[in-house]
């Protein structure tokens, strides 16, 4: 922007856009990071974080909008957000991605495993013309045959 179009601006507008995405950025994973620790809303401070982080990071993504296009200033945002979130779950609240725990947790909770088969070929139970998204190797599959296991001793 030259700088005559810069007078009478204020100085947030006047910034570059990607500090501002930046800022908004740190604003949206402090609030979604403070919301479990507000544990519903019922401890004040971590509430506040919650509120203020979501309204600042919003204020923010709006002044960024004027200048950044939004495909890519939501492609940043959300692409940053995911990774920021995931690693402050891990250092804050000891939560280790699991990328098959669904699958277990479903299936220790005594859901059934048939729910699974047709995402996992196992040898001799292949559906003639099931479309499978796992091999017999992969983790899911192999918290299946757990699943499966498990039951058969405990019956």
């Amino acid at each position: 922007m030259p700088a005559q179009a810069l007078a009478g601006q204020p100085l947030m507008l006047a910034m570059n856009g990607y500090v501002l995405l930046a800022l908004a950025i740190v604003a949206e994973v402090i609030a979604t990071s403070s919301l479990k620790a507000s544990q519903g809303f019922t401890r004040l401070l971590p509430s506040v974080l919650v509120v203020t982080g979501y309204v600042a990071a919003f204020y923010l993504l709006m002044l960024v909008m004027r200048t950044v296009p939004v495909g890519i200033a939501y492609a940043i945002w959300s692409g940053a957000g995911i990774v920021l979130v995931s690693l402050i779950a891990v250092v804050l609240y000891r939560q280790v991605p699991d990328l098959h725990g669904d699958r277990a947790d479903y299936c220790r909770g005594g859901g059934d495993p048939a729910v699974f088969e047709d995402e996992c070929p196992l040898k001799g139970r292949e559906k003639p013309g099931s479309v499978s998204s796992g091999t017999p190797d992969s983790p899911h599959c192999r918290a299946l045959v757990d699943c499966r296991l498990s039951r058969r001793q405990a019956g």
